[in-house]
Order: C-alpha cells, then sequence, then structure tokens
C-alpha cells in the first residue's frame, strides 16, 4: 500500500530531523482514524512495524534545515 500525501507548510523551512514529525503524524492518523489499529500496532512499544516509509520532499538542505521553493512537501 502507498500514500502520497501533500502537506502545505506554514512556512518554507522544516529541521533536516524530520523522520520524527512525520512519523508522529502518520500516528496520528492511525490514532484519529482507527483506534483498534493503532492499538495494535503501539499498544506495546517493542513489537516490531510491519511497514516502512520514505520521504521525498524536493528540498535543499542548509544549516539543518529543508528548503521549500513553495512550502510544500511531498510525503
Amino acid at each position: 500500500m502507498r500514500f502520497r500525501v501533500e502537506i502545505l507548510l506554514d512556512n518554507d523551512l522544516i529541521p533536516k530531523d524530520k523522520n520524527r514529525i512525520f512519523l508522529s503524524l502518520l500516528k496520528r492518523c492511525f490514532e484519529t482514524n482507527d483506534k483498534e489499529y493503532f492499538n495494535s500496532l503501539y499498544k506495546d512499544d517493542k513489537k516490531p512495524k510491519s511497514f516502512t516509509y520514505a520521504i521525498y520532499m524536493g528540498a535543499f538542505v542548509k544549516q539543518k534545515v529543508y528548503h521549500f521553493a513553495n512550502r510544500k512537501a511531498y510525503h
């Protein structure tokens, strides 16, 4: 299964350590839309997850910050 998400940012910068932010967003979506699935994944924090993710953003990095030309991040 693949998701393509377009996120409109408040500004054109996000921290280079973006993975925590996007994983938090993904977890929040699971929690909001399917609590049973969320609990099956995260009730036991040490359980290996059966998914992975990658982020393509079309931005450049300068001093530990991603810069976006048009404030859109593609995930």
